[in-house]
């Protein structure tokens, strides 16, 4: 077989139907960094046989895989990588239009979010591969100067399969920098009308700790398991005063923070592709300044989500786009 290299290496994702049955991909992704690969579980035999050498075999318990998916965030297959984070996804006619949609991602109070199945195609695959019953274990997003919008999406899968798959890509829009706003508020009722920060690169990173279901009987789990759902983030920017020192950490403030990357392509008759993050309870827990003496003064807040009681959320993500049914 010829050696090749990881440009022409094609993943895609699809939700499934039934947890754990493959399915194909409903989105072949344009990625910019992929690792995938199975993994196994072993016992090592250690008896004793009167030589001193330290084993004399090994056996496999458990399998599994994991992949690593980094790429821009866009306006249409980013939405499956969002269904699988938040679990539910509401879709409505975006006001004024026929054809464009909004996706409302919200969290889905159970330890069973939907399940993805991967799909590969590479040159030394006659057919492709499939990794079903696919779970996010963490979304990391970014949004910084001179580059995309970007995710990075880690996942745990079982084991693949033979499977037979047509890559076919479907042209997406992307997030530059100039197209991201970043506000705050003192609560989820006033982000509406915004305090706009001047911020240079803004981070959030989703943790969903999956966890196999493995039973006796089983070499495969018989499930994957979403348990506690975090959010923490940071935010750097220019220092010009002690607002978020003084005020905001040390006067142990909640706020309201919201990212809108709104994308200049029109879609229907006045929207624009759009994804909006809207984080409704928000503590900083740190305020790093960074005194260079050959450079502007610069601040690093770093920040964790909460619950709110009053508004029945932590986090709430919209994705507007011309996908006419929920994901």
């Amino acid at each position: 077989m010829s050696k090749f290299i990881g440009r022409v290496y094609k993943v895609g994702i699809g939700k499934e139907s039934v947890r754990g049955t493959a399915v194909s991909a409903s989105y072949w992704l344009p990625e910019s960094s992929l690792s995938v690969d199975d993994k196994i579980t072993v016992v090592k035999d250690e008896s004793s046989i009167g030589i001193i050498e330290d084993g004399v075999g090994q056996d496999i318990t458990s399998r599994y895989s994991e992949a690593t998916l980094e790429g821009r965030i866009t306006d249409l297959g980013f939405g499956l990588i969002l269904k699988a984070l938040m679990g539910t996804d509401t879709k409505t006619t975006a006001s004024g239009e026929s054809a464009v949609y909004d996706h409302a991602f919200t969290v889905q109070q159970s330890a069973q979010h939907p399940s993805l199945t991967i799909c590969v195609a590479g040159p030394n695959e006659s057919t492709g591969r499939a990794y079903p019953l696919a779970m996010l274990d963490q979304l990391d997003l970014t949004f910084e100067l001179d580059k995309y919008a970007m995710y990075k999406a880690q996942l745990r899968a079982n084991v693949s399969a033979s499977q037979s798959n047509t890559p076919s890509y479907t042209a997406e829009n992307a997030f530059r920098p100039q197209d991201i706003t970043i506000g705050y508020a003192s609560d989820l009722s006033g982000i509406g009308s915004p305090t706009s920060v001047a911020a240079k690169k803004v981070t959030l990173s989703f943790k969903k700790n999956p966890e196999d279901d493995k039973t006796l009987g089983n070499v495969d789990p018989i499930d994957r398991l979403n348990k506690q759902f975090s959010c923490e983030g940071t935010m750097e920017l220019f220092y010009d005063a002690r607002t978020f020192i003084d005020t905001v950490m040390l006067g142990d403030l909640y706020k309201c923070i919201r990212i809108t990357a709104a994308a200049p392509v029109a879609i229907g008759s006045t929207s624009n592709p759009t994804v909006q993050i809207t984080l409704a309870k928000v503590k900083l827990s740190e305020v790093a300044r960074k005194l260079d003496n050959n450079n502007i003064v610069t601040q690093t807040l770093k920040f964790s989500a909460f619950y709110s009681i009053s508004d029945t959320e932590m986090v709430d993500i919209l994705l507007r786009n011309t996908v006419s049914s929920a994901y």
